[in-house]
């Protein structure tokens, strides 16, 4: 999923959670309006009034998570450009929008994507190329992929290189095989089911 189709789905969230905000606080006027038993009103209002603070909190939250999940996707030249955005008033138009069956990447824990990230970092201050792992045989990603994990299983913490943990390396080394099989015309079929 690209850093747009990420956004648009983080603001139909937050678009979703505003516009039943606004349901209910246009039911409670129109109960208080309408209703002429002032305390079966009363009653109404209050779940009413909960009902919006849930709500409320949910737009919290999502927008929370909107600005986390900014810190871990964009790249820090490209968070400038998002400045002054108000994402909280994009409305995109949720009528075309059909998403079963799609697969859903906020399903992964931000913890993983934030681990590649900082191997990924310390790679490129490393060997100043962001593609240069393309250039390694799989096979020595396999191989490091098994030191991790064999330092891990021994109960050291952190690579004595970077400094960084062994599992955050052997996460990137699984991400880089999974490129590569994904990449190779014969794991096409084998992939098909997974690939989006």
């Amino acid at each position: 999923m690209d850093t747009n189709d990420f956004m648009q789905k983080l603001s139909r969230h937050a678009q979703q959670t505003s516009q039943l905000l606004d349901e209910a606080v246009r039911q409670m006027e129109i109960l208080q309006d309408d209703c002429a038993d002032r305390n079966r009103w009363k009653q109404i209002a209050e779940v009413q009034n909960k009902r919006i603070d849930e709500l409320e909190s949910q737009l919290k939250q999502v927008k929370a998570e909107r600005d986390a999940m900014l810190e871990v996707v964009l790249p820090c030249s490209a968070k400038d450009d998002f400045k002054g955005v108000n994402f909280d008033t994009f409305k995109p138009d949720q009528t075309a929008k059909l998403d079963a069956n799609k697969p859903r990447p906020t399903l992964v824990p931000v913890s993983l994507i934030q681990s590649v990230t900082a191997i990924r970092e310390y790679g490129n201050q490393k060997y100043h190329d962001p593609e240069n792992w393309r250039k390694v045989e799989p096979q020595r990603y396999k191989d490091a992929l098994y030191r991790h994990w064999l330092a891990y299983l021994q109960g050291e913490q952190n690579d004595p290189e970077s400094g960084l943990p062994h599992l955050w390396h052997l996460a990137t080394n699984a991400a880089f095989l999974i490129e590569m099989e994904r990449e190779e015309p014969h794991a096409k079929t084998a992939y098909l089911p997974l690939l989006p």
